[in-house]
């Protein structure tokens, strides 16, 4: 894909204002841990690619972090964005996260296309997050603040 990404997939690749977002949760996660773990890599896939054989486009970043004194413990924190342009791919990661994966895990409710999601996956739990932006593109406050309310709960469901 990579040179008509920006073409093909338009909007699914992450945005410097949306990476930004992430890095302010996930460079330093010894707040929500309570553990010391060191800032390991940032990896940002290049393309776009589709979800599975079900045609949802998601570009990924990750974020690795190793246990300060435990060097074999390794955090994986998988993020995902998904570009919604129609209803029957809701229905589609409905699926695949609530049935193919066994992991039930709500999609939000989208009334209007197209739309985009985060999908972030932390040590295998994950939820997912609509992203509304303001006037300028940027993500705005509510998704700010609801996304980090999920990143706090979720890591505090893991108690790692």
């Amino acid at each position: 894909m990579g040179l008509l990404d920006f073409v093909v997939h338009r909007g699914t690749k992450f945005t410097d204002d949306e990476i930004e977002l992430l890095d302010k949760h996930f460079l330093n996660i010894t707040a929500f841990t309570g553990r010391e773990y060191d800032f390991h890599q940032k990896y940002i896939e290049k393309d776009v690619r589709e979800l599975g054989a079900i045609g949802v486009p998601q570009h990924e970043v990750n974020y690795r972090h190793k246990h300060f004194e435990h060097k074999q413990i390794e955090i994986v924190i998988e993020c995902l964005k998904y570009n919604i342009v129609r209803k029957t791919q809701i229905h589609e990661l409905d699926r695949f996260y609530g049935h193919v994966l066994d992991k039930p895990i709500e999609v939000p409710e989208i009334v209007s296309f197209p739309t985009k999601l985060f999908y972030i996956d932390i040590y295998g739990v994950g939820f997912f997050n609509l992203i509304q932006y303001d006037n300028n593109g940027n993500v705005n406050s509510k998704t700010k603040k609801i996304f980090s309310q999920n990143v706090g709960s979720t890591f505090n469901s893991l108690n790692i």
